[in-house]
């Protein structure tokens, strides 16, 4: 069978994931009469977060077995290592610079205006969080104060970065162990269970330690969500001759979408059991979407998801910064009202569209 460019309905998809995150960062309605509405059922940036972390190793391990399917040819040199991790974030890396820059500014007049700092702490403040970020290794500290930076999404890029240094590692050694799909789901059972077991110990220092972000937002935990997608790759690459039921895709999805609306209301009562679920769900969701054969597949596979998935990573790399630009606005003039969190949650969708269809235009002539 040929291989395919490009699973277009994946491509898709990832535009439904960036608008789960998009809209669980309008934190700003909480004041309001709908805030506990917003929390409860919509507040949930996680499942967009997970299939993100999914879908980068699915990527990866589908490219990899295409060039290399038996890891005989991986180079693991400290060298090598680096250099395919580079390559993977030199494309954005630049823009993802120039967000840190943007946000100087703004958290030079928060920490001034609105927290009661000094110039020179703000500065040194600032000045430390851009020097750390700009490594991107900010994620690995644990530390909300670094790695949510001068652009808060920008952790899991530093996330995903740390884990593209060993994913050569990592896929030869799955591709030289898994031969079938039997071996392939007792793997992936393996590593929800690791997460599982990293998630309960991470939540504990996250509350009794100054590592405040090291279960969300650290490479410790998220990258068994990036191993994941790499063995659910190797499942996809093992059965893409096969038939695949719709039924699945269309269970997959309504399961997602009801766990969706559930999840908050009930995480406070079975725990770290919550990421156990979200990560089936999500796996389940990659692996269907995978195959294009449903209805649901058919309309991420179209010609404008497919455009809309291609510039959700600008999408999701601005976002932030323009709303916490626009909402610090609206602070400074008193304006806070429901009215005004609904123009305000427009503008700042508006100029996102706006600047995400612009880079797209400005990285596609280069």
């Amino acid at each position: 069978m040929q291989e395919k460019k490009q699973i277009k309905a994946l491509t898709g998809a990832r535009f439904a994931a960036i608008m789960i995150i998009v809209g669980s960062h309008f934190e700003f309605l909480y004041q309001y009469s709908i805030g506990s509405i917003y929390y409860n059922y919509f507040h949930n940036a996680t499942m967009g977060v997970d299939f993100f972390f999914m879908l980068s190793g699915f990527g990866m391990m589908l490219s990899s077995i295409k060039t290399d399917p038996a890891g005989k040819k991986q180079n693991n040199t400290l060298k090598s290592l680096l250099n395919y991790s580079f390559k993977h974030v030199s494309k954005i890396y630049p823009l993802y610079v120039a967000t840190l820059l943007i946000g100087i500014p703004y958290y030079m007049m928060h920490s001034i205006i609105e927290n009661g700092k000094s110039f020179f702490e703000a500065s040194i403040h600032t000045i430390s969080k851009f020097i750390v970020c700009l490594t991107l290794l900010q994620s690995t500290t644990g530390m909300m104060r670094f790695s949510h930076g001068l652009n808060a999404v920008c952790w899991f890029l530093s996330t995903l970065f740390c884990i593209y240094i060993i994913s050569p590692i990592i896929m030869r050694y799955l591709k030289r162990k898994i031969k079938t799909t039997k071996e392939a789901m007792l793997f992936i059972i393996i590593s929800i269970f690791c997460s599982f077991i990293f998630a309960i110990v991470l939540e504990w220092v996250e509350k009794n330690t100054i590592f405040d972000m090291i279960c969300f937002g650290s490479p410790y935990r998220r990258i068994f969500y990036v191993i994941c997608g790499m063995i659910t790759a190797q499942i996809y690459t093992f059965n893409r001759n096969c038939t695949i039921k719709i039924t699945f895709e269309y269970l997959s999805i309504i399961l997602s979408i009801i766990w969706f609306f559930m999840r908050n209301t009930i995480s406070y009562k079975i725990g770290a059991f919550i990421y156990i679920i979200d990560m089936i769900l999500c796996i389940f969701v990659l692996y269907a979407l995978a195959f294009e054969k449903g209805k649901i597949s058919f309309f991420f596979a179209s010609k404008k998801m497919v455009y809309l998935g291609n510039i959700s990573m600008y999408i999701f790399i601005t976002h932030f910064l323009i709303r916490e630009y626009v909402d610090f606005i609206v602070r400074q003039l008193n304006l806070q009202s429901l009215l005004t969190a609904s123009i305000e949650i427009v503008i700042i969708l508006l100029f996102t569209f706006i600047v995400s269809i612009m880079l797209e235009k400005y990285y596609h002539k280069k």
